[in-house]
């Protein structure tokens, strides 16, 4: 085997990549890959070399539509004589009972009563639609039992990932994606250090280091949660979390990584949820084991009583 390094590695990949695929598709050395045809539509293997039949449609042309048919309107006239035989059967004297006891003249069925009310599709869509909703694309407000809940949806999704991130590196449970192309990162000595020092967490996490020298570091793997455009932005504040937070005792390196990828990788604020993000984002906060903060230590989300919003009415 011999390997051969090219000045600029993506032009030769890239004009490689594209004659293969017209050779192939010139010759018909293989398929044309069309990920949007229907399967079902495919004719099957066995199927191939069998001819094709004609359907045939068969008409009764003695068939007609406004001729009725005596004998099945006897049946039916007799069906229904013998049907309302037998429920007049079941009332046979509950007219008398019904008169001797005078104590109630008409009956309510509960389940009438409360059909319209509980299932009423117009209050159950009203319901759904109002269940939550974004507050200048910031803040997810919702409704709670004693009044109103207001979270706000980056420090949320920072305690969400925090908690998850630290449960990966504690479990040893990360994924790790190879990169087609190394990520050859540029630091200065103090910041290799740092690095250096973080080594193990960061593999633990995901991360695979090809090489490491004085001031490059080249990343041929990386976390399968991390965009491979956000490596470099991750690392520079991987780097400034621990030159602020480094030295305090209390701080793990597992949990300086997992506070430091929680902030570069949480929801931006100003990003637009659905109802099924705000519902999912939610549902994982109070999942987690410390949902009031955030991992910087400030308030994921505040509660306003019926009281407190009615004070502001008087």
């Amino acid at each position: 085997k011999t390997e051969i390094k090219f000045d600029d590695e993506h032009t030769i990949y890239a004009i490689l990549r594209s004659a293969i695929k017209h050779s192939q598709g010139q010759f018909n050395i293989a398929p044309v890959l069309d990920f949007e045809q229907d399967q079902n539509l495919d004719t099957p293997y066995a199927y191939r070399d069998k001819s094709v039949i004609q359907p045939r449609v068969h008409v009764d042309a003695r068939f007609n539509p406004f001729k009725e048919d005596a004998a099945q309107n006897f049946r039916h006239s007799g069906s229904e004589r013998k049907l309302t035989a037998e429920w007049e059967g079941l009332y046979v004297g509950l007219e008398s009972k019904m008169s001797e006891g005078s104590s109630f003249s008409s009956v309510q069925l509960e389940s009438e009563a409360n059909i319209p009310s509980t299932f009423d599709p117009l209050a159950v869509e009203a319901e759904t639609k109002l269940a939550s909703f974004q507050l200048r694309k910031k803040y997810i407000v919702t409704t709670i039992k004693s009044g109103m809940l207001i979270i706000h949806q980056r420090r949320a999704h920072q305690r969400v990932l925090y908690e998850k991130f630290l449960k990966m590196l504690t479990q040893k449970e990360a994924v790790s994606q190879q990169l087609l192309f190394p990520l050859v990162l540029s630091f200065s000595k103090s910041e290799m250090a740092i690095i250096i020092d973080l080594r193990e967490q960061l593999e633990m996490f995901g991360f695979v280091f090809d090489e490491t020298g004085e001031e490059q570091v080249k990343i041929a793997g990386i976390p399968a949660l991390v965009p491979e455009n956000e490596v470099g932005i991750v690392m520079d504040q991987l780097i400034a979390e621990a030159q602020t937070h480094g030295d305090q005792l209390d701080t793990s390196p597992a949990d300086l990584l997992s506070r430091t990828l929680s902030k570069a990788l949480a929801v931006k604020t100003g990003t637009p949820l659905n109802e099924a993000s705000r519902q999912s984002l939610v549902n994982d906060l109070f999942a987690c084991r410390e949902p009031k903060l955030c991992p910087f230590q400030k308030p994921a989300y505040i509660t306003m009583t019926e009281s407190e919003i009615d004070k502001n009415f008087i």
